[in-house]
This record gives C-alpha cells, sequence and structure tokens, in this order.
C-alpha cells in the first residue's frame, strides 16, 4: 500500500478514534497520548501511521457495530 493511502487511511481511523477517546475518557492522560499520536500522523511519521491502522482501526471496526 503506497504511502499516501496510508496517511488517508491512518486519517480516517484517527478521527474515529479521537471522537471515541473524547466522548468515552476523562482520562487526560489518554486523550494527551491519543493527540499526539494524531499529531505526529499528519508530520508523517510512519511508525505512528502503521499503529494507528495495525492497533486503532481493528478497534474502531469492532466499535462500528455497536
Amino acid at each position: 500500500m503506497r504511502d499516501n493511502v496510508k496517511l488517508d487511511l491512518a486519517i480516517e481511523i484517527m478521527a474515529a478514534k479521537v471522537a471515541k477517546v473524547l466522548t468515552e475518557n476523562s482520562n487526560q492522560e489518554l486523550v494527551d497520548k491519543i493527540m499526539l499520536e494524531r499529531e505526529q500522523m499528519y508530520s508523517g511519521n510512519m511508525e505512528v501511521i502503521e499503529k494507528i491502522i495495525k492497533i486503532y482501526g481493528p478497534e474502531v471496526r469492532e466499535g462500528e457495530g455497536e
């Protein structure tokens, strides 16, 4: 998969993850961690982009059926 496609996919996944974390958690450390990863994603950090796709992707997908 091309890097720009991975970034587009990661952006969609991260948008859902951020929304979920902000509505379900009052844990500021978790919110800060997610927002830092979001910033790193937009900076083009491929390690973070891969993490978002591989770890957060399935989490977000599981939540779609709720």
